[in-house]
């Protein structure tokens, strides 16, 4: 009942989410569900992470829904899926997500700087996996 009540007051909603199982490179199904039904309920973005790893970001009836971001900067370097992450930008209107996009990033082992993998941004809803 929060969002439809926000949503009648701003101009953007983000709703972030600390959800999904740990170290799984896929978002579980229930999240799928409950990432929609946020865009659903007026959300403009889903913001997820907990997963330690970097899973997919979907487009959906207007929104983003990003399931896990991945480790930016953590302390974790027991495999190379815990040291990748995305940066996303998001460009939202009144009406929505206009574009929403993607630069996968990983670390070195203890050295705590995130580097692009690739020198462009991918759009989101253009790729399934960063691997």
């Amino acid at each position: 009942r929060d969002i439809p009540a926000l949503r009648a007051q701003v101009d953007t909603v983000i709703v972030s989410l600390h959800w999904g199982v740990e170290n799984r490179p896929e978002p579980q199904p229930g999240q799928v569900e409950l990432g929609r039904r946020i865009i659903d309920l007026g959300a403009d973005v889903v913001a997820g992470h907990h997963a330690h790893v970097h899973q997919r970001a979907d487009r959906y009836r207007g929104g983003v829904i990003m399931y896990s971001m991945g480790n930016f900067v953590f302390d974790q370097h027991s495999s190379p899926q815990l040291m990748e992450a995305g940066l996303y930008r998001v460009v939202v209107a009144k009406d929505g997500v206009r574009r929403a996009a993607v630069l996968p990033v990983r670390y070195q082992d203890r050295q705590w700087v995130p580097t692009p993998t690739r020198d462009t941004m991918l759009e989101i809803g253009s790729w399934s996996r960063l691997r």
